[in-house]
C-alpha cells in the first residue's frame, strides 16, 4: 500500500467451475511504517601492524516505523583497489624520463604504469590499500605525486620541497610524513596534500640550490659529524610507529638513528653507531630497526632502543637505493641500481633471490621501491 492504514479489496479468479465462477476472494491488508536504517559510522579503516588489534564501535540504528531484520557477513578484502600484490619501483633514466613499474611479487608480468615527463627522481613508494594508489617523494622535483595501481589519475599532492626522498603514510590518521634532505626537515601532510606542516626541523636551513644527485648523496663522505646532535642533519629515511606514537628516522649528516614523538617532540638518538644509514624499516611485532649501512652495503638490525646491533646480510654493495619489509611473509626486499636488480631475502638473511633484473645504462637501474604488503596492512 502507499499509505499507512487498513486496506481491503477482492480478487477475481475466471474459471470454469459450474458453481464458482468466477471465485471471488477477499483480501485485507495493514499499510505501515517501512524501518529506515541508520549506521554511523558507515565504515572503519585500520592500519595494524603485525600483531596488533583495534576495535571500535558501529551503532545500526531504525528511525522507522516497522521492525528491522538484518545480517552481518564476513568479507575478505585483499589489497582493495590493487588487484595484486605487487611490487612497484622506479626506473630512473639519466638520459630520459624516469619509469614506475610494477610487477607481481615473483617479478613476473612487469609493466610501466606511469611515465614521468621529466627526470622526476623518484625516492621512495607507498601504498595505499584503501584507495589502491601509491604515493612517491620525487627527489629531483621536489614533489609528493601519487597515482593509481593501473596508472590513471595521477596528482601532484604537494611541490615546492627541496631533495625529499622517504615518505610514509599515517592511514588512521589520514597523514603522510616526508623527510627532505635538502631543507633539513620532516613534514607532515594530509593525505591530499593539504595541511603541509613541519615537524621536526634543524636549527640551519638545508643546502640552496639545484638538488644533487640522490645516488652520489648516498656514497661514502669522509666529512667530520657531530653524531649526538639533537636535531636534524641531513635526514634521509623514516617509518612510524603508531602503536607507540613515535616516529624514526635517519641521518646521513650526523649518521646517526633517532625518533621522536609524532608531534616532533622528544627527540633522542637512538644510535649514533650505524655507518651510512639509509632505508630504515621498523618490525614492531619483533622490537626491531631494520637499516641499511650504506657504507659498507650491510643490511642491518637492532633493538628499538639502539641495543642489540648485528649484521643481518652482507650484500657487499653500496648501491642499495630503497628497501622494503614484508612483515607477514617474514621478507625483506630492497633495489641496487648498481647491479640492476630488485632481490629479497628472509629475515634470517637466507635465501637471497633476485627478484627482477632491469639492465640498464650507467646508473639508471631501479631505485624507489614499493609492495602492496610492505607494511602488512589490514584494511576492513
Amino acid at each position: 500500500p502507499l499509505a499507512v492504514g487498513d486496506f481491503s479489496g477482492t480478487l477475481t479468479l475466471t474459471n470454469n467451475d459450474p458453481d464458482e465462477n468466477p471465485k471471488i476472494i477477499t483480501l485485507l491488508g495493514k499499510g505501515v511504517t517501512p524501518p529506515v536504517i541508520a549506521v554511523a559510522p558507515d565504515s572503519f579503516a585500520f592500519a595494524l601492524n603485525s600483531g596488533d588489534s583495534a576495535s571500535a564501535t558501529m551503532t545500526i540504528s531504525n528511525h522507522g516505523g516497522s521492525n528491522l531484520n538484518f545480517t552481518l557477513r564476513e568479507v575478505e578484502n585483499n589489497n582493495s583497489g590493487a588487484g595484486g600484490p605487487y611490487l612497484f619501483w622506479s626506473q630512473e633514466y639519466q638520459a630520459g624520463p624516469d619509469t614506475i613499474f610494477r610487477s607481481n611479487l615473483d617479478g613476473t608480468g612487469i609493466r610501466p604504469i606511469y611515465i614521468a615527463n621529466l627526470q622526476a627522481g623518484y625516492g621512495s613508494i607507498a601504498y595505499h590499500p584503501g584507495e589502491g594508489r601509491i604515493y612517491s617523494a620525487e627527489f629531483s622535483e621536489g614533489r609528493i605525486f601519487s597515482v593509481k595501481v593501473d596508472g590513471s589519475d595521477p596528482r601532484i599532492l604537494v611541490s615546492g620541497l627541496r631533495t625529499l626522498f622517504d615518505i610514509v603514510l599515517d592511514l588512521n590518521a589520514g597523514h603522510m610524513y616526508w623527510a627532505e634532505n635538502g631543507a633539513g626537515v620532516i613534514k607532515r601532510a594530509n593525505l591530499d596534500g593539504s595541511g603541509v606542516i613541519v615537524v621536526v626541523q634543524s636549527f640551519a636551513p638545508g643546502a640552496t640550490g639545484s638538488a644533487p644527485d640522490s645516488k652520489q648523496l648516498l656514497k661514502h663522505s669522509s666529512t667530520a659529524t657531530n653524531a649526538m646532535a639533537s636535531v636534524l642533519s641531513s635526514p634521509w629515511a623514516l617509518d612510524l610507529d603508531l602503536r607507540n606514537g613515535k616516529i624514526y628516522w635517519s641521518e646521513l649528516g650526523t649518521r646517526r638513528i633517532a625518533r621522536s614523538n609524532l608531534d616532533g617532540t622528544g627527540v633522542e638518538t637512538v644510535s649514533a653507531s650505524v655507518g651510512i644509514p639509509i632505508a630504515l624499516k621498523l618490525d614492531l611485532s619483533a622490537g626491531k630497526i631494520y637499516f641499511v649501512d650504506n657504507n659498507l652495503g650491510n643490511i642491518m638490525r637492532m633493538n628499538l632502543d639502539g641495543t642489540g646491533q648485528e649484521i643481518v646480510l652482507q650484500t657487499f654493495s653500496t648501491s642499495i637505493g630503497d628497501f622494503k619489509l614484508e612483515l607477514a611473509a617474514r621478507k625483506f626486499y630492497w633495489t641496487n641500481y648498481g647491479t640492476d636488480q630488485i632481490t629479497r631475502a628472509n629475515f634470517d638473511g637466507g635465501n637471497v633471490t633476485p627478484v627482477v633484473t632491469r639492465f640498464a645504462n650507467s646508473a639508471d637501474g631501479p631505485f624507489a621501491f614499493g609492495l602492496t604488503g610492505g607494511s602488512n596492512w589490514l584494511f576492513e
